[in-house]
């Protein structure tokens, strides 16, 4: 595979999900980037002045971000109550639309109103635009102009359950999902000239509800029918079929769902698609086209984009980047340009901790108070608590979230001083950017250096890595990446992020501004043994174990996540900012490494499938 890989080292080009979503769902705080203001339409979360959402002719891939809400109907918690919701409606679905031009309806003889919504990203959280509740349902609804008869498919995701009708009939029905990603359904649907009322009815139970949507290209099509074929029960795929599929259609790795059966080692699968016409004698493309056709089949022209470096026993396989570090000035992406990593600031973090404890200048069994007298509520606390997100420490939010305004670590102090902890420490894990600030003052006291001072001095100089800083704010950054948002498929610059000051803001938690090549360094010296002992490094990278039986939903050492891959072991982290996306991961059986650096927040580097681990599985399967 080495020496298939090594043709990508020269190609540039643009690629593909906290770990999804790892610590996407872990963190409190909302990473979604502010659009700017434009002239002639609202911005993104404020209300329109038609209360009927419409669309003029629909554009293929696109996502539709604006709709027409309904106050949430509560329901009760009951598997019955859920059913009777999910499969029968309060009133007719002609009626449901009409009383949308009043802009509202009475159910359950309660009334309740519609409201106009703009998100401008990919994705609807719910939660956003109506008031939060558990076991509830709502309708989306949506008006779309054709100027002519026109069919295809929706893409629809949603980790809520769906009933959507169009133009009165329903064409789709789900159970609420595991999470949610783009594309998880395939909709047929049949537009006719003029004027279509379409409507979705989103279910929610005690989890989140959102929802993406969008008509689909027939080359997006392809690919979301061949990742779903290996899943489909046989009557379903037959029905695609029939529409009109290609039982030969690729995805964007350029694999035919035989070739998935294939490789796989379903026979089963493999015998039903022969019998279906599959061509067995199209073969899948070697490793290196696939990763390749996977980056391609992510980049946008003329957008920002990623830097990405494959690695295997320490050595550099393929290496590149796709798009644009800074869009204005024409300046590519490569593994040299730098970029807001944001929470992989905390295996930098968690190291400092364990370099200081093994010079005896403290303890991970200090408790947090020792450095820090005033947090009487914390007296439980201690370091190794912090490290591995089990201290129940408050975590700030709404005004005070890190993407919001900034907050000084004194002032993050005051307010840990007037709250309660979450739970008793080592019982729970909960993830925490507030331990990890906190972390990170305590580096400055035991060292007497900032925390970038420290980080220079005993990890980025020892270990070379060059281009690699704690970020200062309004300090310039050479060859820095810019962060951008897509809304309403504008390239916008995003939240010009005040995440670590010299002395603070969220630094520790964030504030690591790197490269490709510099992670690299990084990953190898960690992982080998040239920056923390055997036995540090052997607590740093084991999953916390919980006396009480508690099981987290992530496992996590000291600043690293600890996953399965396939039944394979990998090490790891992500990170979120506004306009940033960054991945690191790491197989230490195999010697695998994928890093992955985005300058964009494209829901598709995020939260379809996580880009490194996507790589790694098309490595694994290679094997």
């Amino acid at each position: 595979m080495t020496g298939q890989l090594k043709d990508l080292q020269t190609n540039r080009g643009f690629f593909w999900l906290l770990l999804s979503v790892l610590l996407a769902s872990a963190c409190t705080y909302d990473d979604e980037p502010q659009p700017r203001k434009h002239q002639g339409k609202s911005t993104p979360e404020s209300p329109l002045e038609s209360p009927v959402t419409n669309y003029n002719n629909i554009k293929d891939d696109v996502f539709l971000t604006r709709w027409t809400l309904l106050e949430p109907v509560q329901l009760g918690s009951t598997e019955k109550d859920l059913e009777a919701a999910h499969s029968q409606e309060l009133i007719k679905v002609n009626d449901l639309w009409g009383s949308i031009k009043t802009g509202k309806i009475s159910l359950n003889s309660e009334p309740r109103n519609w409201k106009s919504i703009h998100s401008g990203f990919s994705y609807i959280h719910l939660d956003r635009y109506l008031e939060p509740t558990t076991f509830a349902y709502t309708y989306a609804a949506a008006e779309i102009e054709s100027d002519k008869k026109a069919k295809g498919y929706f893409g629809v995701g949603s980790n809520a359950a769906l009933k959507i009708w169009l133009n009165g009939e329903i064409i789709h029905k789900s159970a609420i999902g595991t999470g949610i990603s783009p594309d998880q359904y395939l909709v047929p649907y049949n537009l006719k000239k003029g004027a279509n009322q379409l409507i979705i009815k989103v279910l929610r139970e005690d989890k989140g509800w959102s929802f993406l949507f969008r008509p689909l290209s027939e080359i997006a099509a392809d690919n979301a029918f061949v990742n779903l074929s290996p899943s489909l029960p046989y009557d379903e795929l037959d029905k695609f079929l029939q529409s009109g599929f290609d039982i030969d259609a690729r995805n964007n790795l350029g694999l035919t769902s035989f070739n998935i059966a294939n490789r796989s080692g379903d026979t089963e699968r493999q015998n039903a698609l022969i019998e279906r016409g599959a061509n067995t004698k199209i073969t899948a493309p070697d490793t290196a086209v696939q990763i390749s056709n996977y980056f391609d089949s992510l980049y946008y022209r003329g957008s920002s984009g990623f830097s990405y470096l494959i690695a295997q026993n320490g050595k550099v396989l393929a290496k590149g980047g796709r798009g644009l570090a800074n869009v204005a000035a024409h300046m590519p992406n490569d593994t040299e340009t730098k970029f807001q990593v944001g929470s992989i600031t905390k295996q930098f973090t968690a190291a400092s901790i364990l370099q200081l404890k093994e010079k005896n200048l403290l303890s991970l069994n200090d408790p947090l108070t020792k450095y820090f007298p005033s947090l009487s509520k914390t007296t439980s606390v201690t370091l190794r608590h912090m490290l591995n997100h089990t201290s129940g420490l408050f975590e700030p939010d709404g005004s005070k979230s890190p993407f919001s305004q900034p907050i000084e670590p004194t002032d993050l102090i005051k307010t840990l001083e007037n709250q309660d902890l979450y739970f008793k420490p080592g019982e729970q894990w909960r993830y925490s950017n507030a331990a990890y600030v906190t972390l990170a003052m305590i580096v400055e006291k035991v060292s007497d250096l900032s925390f970038g001072e420290y980080v220079k001095a005993n990890i980025f100089l020892p270990l070379g890595m060059e281009n690699s800083e704690i970020y200062r704010s309004n300090q310039p950054v050479t060859n820095g990446a810019t962060g951008y948002a897509v809304v309403d498929e504008r390239t916008v610059k995003a939240l010009d992020q005040n995440v670590s000051g010299l002395h603070g803001n969220w630094t520790g938690a964030t504030g690591l501004i790197s490269t490709a090549e510099d992670l690299f360094i990084w990953n190898e010296d960690l992982h080998n043994g040239h920056v923390l002992s055997d036995k540090a490094y052997t607590e740093a990278t084991s999953a916390t174990v919980f006396p009480n039986g508690f099981t987290p939903h992530v496992e996590y050492g000291f600043g690293i996540a600890i996953e399965n891959i396939a039944g394979h072991k990998a090490l790891g982290h992500a990170g979120e900012l506004p306009g940033f996306h960054a991945e690191l991961l790491h197989l230490p059986k195999e010697k695998f490494t994928v890093i992955f650096l985005a300058n964009t927040n494209r829901w598709e580097l995020k939260y379809k499938a996580r880009t490194a681990e996507k790589v790694i599985q098309v490595m694994l399967d290679d094997e």
